[in-house]
């Protein structure tokens, strides 16, 4: 469903993410390193924040909602690509998006 803010269409699809990654820094293996992101805190967004590889593993696997994405004209409104998953493929937890079989971790983010 969408709705007008302030003239603006937005989402309340957006309500059942609790992560937005706009950005990742790879490692020389090609693993992401860390992500810069936004965290949702109850109806409102954080600051711009860097999460760590470890730390997406873990809110992954409590259940949370984590996806890419990039920001809007609008403040606090994004437009949300693809969810984030874990798959083990050779013993690496590797990070993929959408239902794709991965050997490697692109995520169709802008590098940092």
């Amino acid at each position: 469903m969408i709705y007008t803010l302030r003239g603006k269409k937005t989402s309340t699809a957006k309500k059942k993410v609790d992560v937005i990654l706009v950005a990742v820094k790879l490692s020389e293996n090609g693993q992401m390193d860390f992500a810069r992101g936004y965290l949702r805190r109850g109806p409102v967004w954080s600051d711009l924040v860097l999460l760590q590889r470890e730390q997406l593993i873990e809110r992954l696997q409590t259940g949370e909602k984590v996806y890419t994405g990039a920001e809007t004209d609008m403040v606090g409104d994004f437009e949300i690509h693809e969810q984030l998953q874990i798959e083990t493929v050779n013993g690496k937890d590797l990070f993929i998006i959408g239902n794709e079989k991965a050997t490697a971790e692109d995520l169709g983010l802008p590098l940092l």
